[in-house]
């Protein structure tokens, strides 16, 4: 469901990538599965900035990026790159010292 979210998410399919995350965020926090959690995090930032909303896309992506270094994961080189894109777009949308503070915020969820 996560591959879904992120495919239709890519091709502007907001309605879609939302429901599919939303699917798959019941089923991870059912199953607990903190690494997948952060996944959903980082597909809702990515529908979040599609949708004009870089203050929130910038709080989820610092969550994800948060719960991947406490669990010691790292994102696969292609999936860092796809991550680098998004939070560069959202860093110019709301300004460096904004997206600091959001940062900083989504960082300490």
């Amino acid at each position: 469901l996560e591959l879904l979210g992120w495919s239709c998410a890519q091709l502007g399919d907001l309605a879609t990538a939302r429901a599919a995350y939303a699917e798959a965020l019941a089923l991870e926090i059912e199953a607990e599965d903190d690494l997948r959690i952060g996944r959903c995090a980082r597909g809702a930032a990515a529908i979040a900035a599609a949708e004009g909303n870089p203050a929130l896309a910038a709080w989820l992506l610092a969550a994800d990026a948060g719960q991947r270094e406490a669990m010691g994961a790292p994102a696969r080189p292609a999936v860092r790159a796809e991550i680098e894109r998004l939070t560069d777009v959202v860093r110019t949308a709301l300004g460096a010292a904004r997206f600091a503070t959001r940062w900083a915020e989504g960082g300490a969820a």
